[in-house]
């Protein structure tokens, strides 16, 4: 018989091996063969990677190779090793033994299946489930005991984890309650008092900083100084607050509570002010240097890693594999050179920023032009009387929201009695030793859904609060347009004037790579659609701020044909993966929508109308697009 090892372990590779060895021994005393190169299934995690949501990869592998027979039996070290989640646990189990493949627990000496009869061995799941409780207990335990002692380290100025901000030092020695405390260092501090010394001077920038401070302390620290780590250093608060603010999650409740640490201040707040204020007036201006080309998008599109704006790179022809073509042409799209925005922070070691997206210029120019007069322009042909009533129109939903916001608070004010009813009813059960375990239990499940509750709460006020301030500028809009009417042709004949008129309109642009769209698959040649497959290149989703608030917009890059499409959502909707999107929306799942308010995009016969706030994924986001006819044309055409 064959076996196929599961394990589970830390970052610790010496744990790895442990295990591989205490299998192993085991499959020999068993007399089973087993392949360490293609049928030990693990990986390194921790606690928090055991959900219900999501088996883990190893667990997934399994899985399969169980189905394709791979092996006859599979041997873990401990029942913790499969899942510290009681549930989770207790699911692949129960798929093993539906196919027939017997499990066996090291730590506990238990068999699923008893591997010579084939059959199932009795009270075997119930033993085994008691065994993922208790790795459940021990971990939710021992992290109320870890949290505990970070607790009581932070009261007394201690900070654990993470490694000391430059500048500081741990302060060592056998006492744990001072031992890493951060206190000066002393060679280190005298860099930073330096690096805002000499960034202040009179004509100093980041990079005649970061060469200055190399030169006298390069050596000495074995290092060179780059315009990221002077920046880095530049922004750091508690070098002049003396305070270092450090979360910490209770394990038990999931409330996060807020430490402020005492740590010794380095420099003055008159210094760190006038360093602040010189980066402010130093930053990169919102054109280019004349020396170099303007586009449409210049200064606009911002990268979703680490905020640093995008940077052009012309492609070269189609006739080369790299670059330009040996005969200097470019490939031309639109009549204009192709161009691919890229963030370069990263590859130039400013940041560690890890983007490596490329937006091609040619799909994202013409579509951000097409928003433009769709979307930001297209009130400059109405007539006095449309422009009124597009404000009494804008009034009448700033009172509606403004109403909805009162109800929101006064509803996150009951489910906070709720809250404290909860707590005080369960008091009295928690006194009784024999139902204390079940009554924080039941306690916990109630606050956890009231928070839930609250959070959504909390989210629709703050979406109704951006609705209200979008609607004033719109408002602001139609009462004194700024646009004059033939401000599109005008725009279109002079890029100048085009760039001028985009700038005055658009903030910023955040691009987002999607991976989750489907689309149906053709089998062969002029055959029918039969199955559905998901793209995971070539789809982008554009967060456009606008004077007008944040649209969003979603297109295929993998089209065909010279005309194109993009669709577009603005009110109200967050993208969960969103720089500016809460928790409780990053919560809500990857690549998805928040829709605050659904009743705007929702008919009454949908029951998510009258929610609080709904879902959507890609695909339905594009729907939604079309059925409010939210869908830009533009042009895709390649030089022959």
């Amino acid at each position: 018989m064959k076996a196929a090892f599961l394990i589970r372990c830390s970052t610790k590779n010496q744990e790895l091996d442990r295990q591989i060895k205490d299998l192993t021994k085991e499959a020999k005393s068993f007399g089973y063969e087993y392949d360490l190169e293609n049928l030990v299934f693990g990986e390194k995690i921790t606690g928090k990677d055991d959900v219900t949501k999501k088996n883990r990869a190893s667990i997934d592998k399994l899985l399969s190779a169980a189905k394709a027979q791979q092996f006859d039996v599979v041997l873990v070290s401990e029942v913790s090793r499969m899942s510290r989640d009681p549930a989770s646990g207790r699911v692949y189990v129960r798929m093993l033994i539906n196919m027939g493949i017997p499990v066996y627990f090291k730590d506990i000496r238990t068999w699923t299946i008893d591997p010579e009869t084939g059959k199932k061995i009795p009270n075997a799941e119930q033993i085994i489930g008691a065994g993922f409780d208790a790795a459940w207990k021990y971990l939710t335990s021992m992290k109320t005991q870890i949290a505990s002692a970070r607790r009581n380290q932070l009261d007394n100025g201690a900070i654990s984890i993470g490694k000391p901000f430059f500048g500081y030092r741990r302060h060592g020695g056998r006492d744990k309650m001072i031992k890493t405390k951060w206190v000066v260092d002393e060679e280190a501090a005298e860099v930073v008092v330096d690096v805002f010394n000499e960034y202040t001077k009179e004509g100093a920038t980041l990079k005649s900083t970061a060469l200055a401070i190399t030169a006298k302390y390069g050596e000495k620290f074995e290092r060179n100084f780059t315009v990221g780590t002077i920046e880095h250093i530049l922004l750091y608060d508690s070098y002049h607050t003396g305070i270092k603010q450090i979360n910490l999650t209770d394990p038990d409740t999931e409330i996060v509570e807020v430490f402020d640490v005492e740590v010794p201040k380095l420099i003055s707040t008159e210094l760190f002010e006038a360093a602040a204020a010189k980066r402010k007036k130093n930053r990169v201006k919102s054109e280019p240097y004349p020396t170099q080309t303007t586009h449409l998008l210049s200064k606009l599109l911002k990268c979703p890693c680490c905020g640093y704006t995008m940077t052009p790179r012309a492609k070269g022809s189609d006739k080369t594999a790299k670059g330009r073509a040996a005969n200097g042409t470019y490939r031309m799209i639109n009549g204009k050179k192709a161009l691919s925005w890229i963030c370069m922070s990263g590859i130039n070691n400013a940041t560690i920023c890890p983007n490596r997206m490329s937006l091609a210029n040619e799909k994202a120019e013409p579509i951000i032009w097409e928003l433009v007069k769709q979307e930001l322009i297209a009130f400059a042909n109405l007539n006095e009387e449309e422009r009124l009533h597009k404000v009494e129109e804008a009034t009448e939903k700033i009172d509606n929201l403004s109403e909805d916001i009162k109800n929101y608070k006064r509803e996150i004010e009951r489910q906070n009695r709720a809250y404290q009813s909860a707590y005080e009813l369960s008091l009295p059960l928690m006194s009784d030793e024999s139902m204390k375990e079940m009554a924080m239990a039941q306690f916990q499940k109630k606050a956890k859904a009231i928070k839930a509750e609250i959070d959504g709460l909390e989210s629709s006020v703050a979406a109704a609060k951006e609705e209200i301030e979008r609607l004033e500028n719109i408002k602001t809009f139609y009462s004194q347009p700024s646009v004059p009417e033939d401000a599109i042709a005008e725009a279109e004949a002079d890029l100048t004037k085009q760039r001028e008129l985009v700038k005055e309109l658009i903030e910023k642009i955040i691009p987002y790579k999607i991976t989750t769209l489907t689309k149906p698959k053709r089998e062969s040649g002029r055959g029918a659609f039969k199955e559905n497959i998901t793209l995971k290149n070539g789809v982008v989703l554009l967060e456009v701020y606008t004077v007008r608030g944040i649209f969003y917009v979603l297109y295929n890059a993998n089209g065909k044909g010279a005309v194109r499409y993009a669709y577009y959502l603005s009110a109200e909707i967050t993208y969960t993966n969103s720089v500016r999107a809460s928790e409780y929306e990053r919560s809500l799942g990857n690549e998805c929508f928040y829709i605050s308010m659904p009743f705007l995009y929702f008919s009454k016969d949908d029951d998510r109308h009258s929610d609080l706030g709904a879902v959507i994924d890609v695909n339905e986001f594009i729907e939604i697009a079309k059925s409010e006819m939210n869908v830009l044309e533009y042009q895709y055409i390649p030089e022959e």
